[in-house]
């Protein structure tokens, strides 16, 4: 069980299926293990669309506190996070990733409000969302469905979406 442990320390955010693809558990066994570190609170489990994924408690991803990322995802976002304004073609290199499993990546990670892109003349760059962007965003959008669900009219919606750009400095 230690070992378990120590894995899910080192690598956060890992799916119950990748870590059951590490270690080989019975998967009785592996539910067990990792119930009992959870239950000790040694660990967490975040529960997103219908995966489970592991940290070890009070931690995330480093420098990222977003929804939880695969393997692959966490490996993408790291390289977008460490080259603001990276190309696809660039990712596929850093990332050695084939062009279709990077466009499904991106893709869900724009999904997730993780990172977005930006076209730059003919060329397309990505670029991770700052907290305070992801923030901004969350904001906007309980602005917006009010909004759109007749709870504030055109006049009321502009003039919060205003103050919520003065609060975040946009």
């Amino acid at each position: 069980m230690d070992s378990l442990y120590n894995y899910i320390s080192s690598h956060p955010g890992q799916s119950y299926s990748v870590i059951d693809g590490i270690f080989h558990y019975p998967t009785g066994t592996l539910r067990y293990y990792l119930d009992t570190l959870e239950r000790s609170g040694k660990i967490r489990k975040d529960m997103h669309s219908g995966r489970a994924y592991y940290y070890k408690a009070g931690t995330t991803v480093p420098g990222y506190d977003g929804p939880p990322l695969t393997e692959s995802e966490r490996r993408v976002w790291e390289t977008v996070a460490s080259n603001p304004g990276v190309s696809q073609k660039g990712l596929m290199v850093l990332t050695r990733s084939s062009r279709m499993s990077l466009k499904y990546r991106l893709n869900k990670m724009i999904e997730k409000e993780v990172i977005y892109r930006r076209k730059e003349g003919r060329h397309v760059a990505y670029y991770h969302m700052q907290p305070e962007e992801m923030a901004y965003l969350s904001e906007l959008k309980v602005i917006m469905n009010a909004f759109l669900d007749g709870e504030l009219t055109e006049s009321q919606y502009r003039r919060k979406k205003r103050r919520l750009r003065g609060k975040f400095g946009i």
